[in-house]
C-alpha cells in the first residue's frame, strides 16, 4: 500500500511565493526532486510543480509571478489505501514520476509524496530474500 511506501516528510512550496523567491528557496535545499507540492496559505494542497518549470520560469523573466498560478491544478494524486500497482498505472498514465498523496476526506490535505523510487524500493523489500 502507498501508506507503507510513501514519502512523509516532503519540502513543500508556498503559493503566494514568487518564481524568484521558490528559485532561491530550491537552490538552498540540500537534496532536490522533481516536483514539489505548492500549498495555500491555510496548508492546502494547490498543486505541484516541477522545478524544471520554477527555473524555464526564471529564465524567461517571470520572476514576479506567483507559484499558485503556476501549479498544475488539479494533481493527479494518490491515497494512503491505493495498491502499488495502482500507483504504477497511475504514474504511467500520466508520464509522472511522482504523485501527492492526499487525504480521502480531503483531497486538498497533503500527506506525503510517493514516487517511482519510493515504489520500486517498497517491491524491493517485499520480495527480497534472504539468500538473494
Amino acid at each position: 500500500r502507498v501508506s507503507k511506501a510513501m514519502t512523509h516528510n516532503v519540502v513543500t512550496l508556498k503559493g503566494e511565493w514568487t518564481v524568484a523567491e521558490a528559485e532561491a528557496h530550491l537552490k538552498s535545499l540540500e537534496r532536490s526532486h522533481r516536483c514539489y507540492p505548492v500549498l495555500n496559505g491555510a496548508g492546502a494542497l494547490l498543486g505541484l510543480l516541477d522545478a524544471g518549470e520554477i527555473v524555464r520560469a526564471f529564465e524567461a523573466g517571470m520572476r514576479q509571478r506567483r507559484l499558485d498560478q503556476l501549479a498544475r491544478h488539479p494533481p493527479v494524486h494518490a491515497h494512503p489505501d491505493h495498491t502499488l500497482d495502482t500507483i504504477l498505472v497511475k504514474l504511467g498514465q500520466f508520464d509522472a514520476s511522482e504523485l501527492a498523496v492526499v487525504s480521502r476526506k480531503d483531497p486538498a490535505k497533503l500527506l506525503g509524496i510517493i514516487t517511482i523510487r519510493d515504489v520500486a524500493a517498497a517491491l524491493a523489500r517485499a520480495n527480497s530474500t534472504p539468500d538473494a
